[in-house]
């Protein structure tokens, strides 16, 4: 095989493992995409063929990284970007705090502020010490735990039981009225 022919079947290999390895798609399947024939693909010697592989694998694993930094690299600066406009956000917000709080008519409104713009320092400052206060060191207690305990109640054997001979009915008009007649074994009455 002269070296222009095996020069361009190179090429053509290698556009066959570039289809093969970017699209993660089967062999023959690359053949198809590349309209390169897979006895052109063979003539190629083996040890050709792997080194190609390897170099086209390398080529693309580097444009994948080159491409993931890139992506990086816009992500941190739309959080730059970001951040940074939160941040005049939140000193306008500031100023306008000062501003109600230094200005307003009724004390609830200037308190109000006041405390707003406390904790908006508190949430904006977590990372720096915090200065002591009266209530330092006091924490809330933790939620009491129920503990529901039920009346244990001794119930006779069956076997101690005696028959019941009669009972108290109450009517409608709340009166009482006891029922009964000592009961037969083995026997239902009824009671009107």
């Amino acid at each position: 095989m002269s070296d222009e022919i095996l020069e361009t079947n190179e090429d053509k290999v290698r556009a066959v493992f570039k289809a093969r390895f970017s699209q993660n798609i089967s062999l023959s399947k690359a053949f198809e995409k590349t309209n390169v024939a897979s006895s052109t693909f063979y003539n190629v010697p083996e040890e050709v063929r792997l080194h190609i592989a390897d170099e086209v694998r390398a080529e693309i694993v580097k444009n994948r990284e080159e491409d993931e930094s890139a992506q990086e690299l816009a992500r941190q600066q739309m959080l730059l970007d970001l951040r940074r406009e939160f941040t005049d956000a939140a000193r306008e917000a500031l100023n306008e705090l000062r501003n109600v709080m230094k200005n307003a008519q009724s004390d609830f409104v200037r308190e109000k502020a006041a405390v707003d713009l406390l904790n908006f320092v508190e949430r904006n400052f977590e990372g720096e010490a915090r200065r002591g206060g009266d209530d330092d060191g006091q924490r809330q207690l933790p939620a009491p735990t129920v503990n529901v305990m039920m009346p244990i109640i001794a119930m006779p054997m069956p076997a101690q039981l005696q028959p019941v001979s009669q009972f108290t009915v109450v009517s409608a008009a709340g009166e009482e009225r006891q029922i009964g007649e000592p009961v037969l074994e083995g026997e239902f009455t009824e009671n009107k």
